[in-house]
């Protein structure tokens, strides 16, 4: 299955991606973001938005997203669950309630998505991926 058929798991897809879009850059920016569900991240400058759609060349989000304060998500919506947040310590892709989706940083257009810049190793020492944290 790709993702795109016509089941309700895809309308629901199609539906938050819908919603997503008509959130403004800077909304999206001010949000409260979400703890990283698998490493536990709560700083702002950890768990960052994903942005979807075209960037043109002279765009403000080029700035954030070298800074990493943002992530870009392309213009196609993954299939599966959707990310609004990726945590930049663990490499997590977030979705809209907080829990991991099963989508790849970069997907089908590359290793990693533009802004998704490596943590340096003190700022992920002792954290392994595959060990979610403790939730109360």
């Amino acid at each position: 299955m790709n993702g795109f058929d016509s089941s309700a798991d895809s309308e629901r897809e199609h539906d938050e991606f819908e919603e997503l879009m008509a959130i403004s850059d800077e909304e999206m920016l001010a949000m409260p973001r979400p703890p990283c569900p698998i490493c536990g991240a709560q700083e702002e400058e950890l768990v960052v938005p994903v942005i979807y759609g075209y960037v043109s060349p002279d765009d403000p989000l080029l700035s954030e997203a070298e800074q990493g304060h943002v992530v870009f998500g392309g213009c196609i919506p993954p299939p599966g669950r959707l990310p609004w947040w990726a945590c930049r310590r663990c490499g997590a892709m977030i979705a809209k309630d907080g829990t991991s989706t099963d989508a790849v940083p970069g997907g089908m257009y590359g290793p990693e998505p533009y802004g998704m810049r490596p943590l340096p190793p003190d700022q992920t020492e002792g954290i392994d991926p595959d060990d979610p944290p403790d939730t109360p």
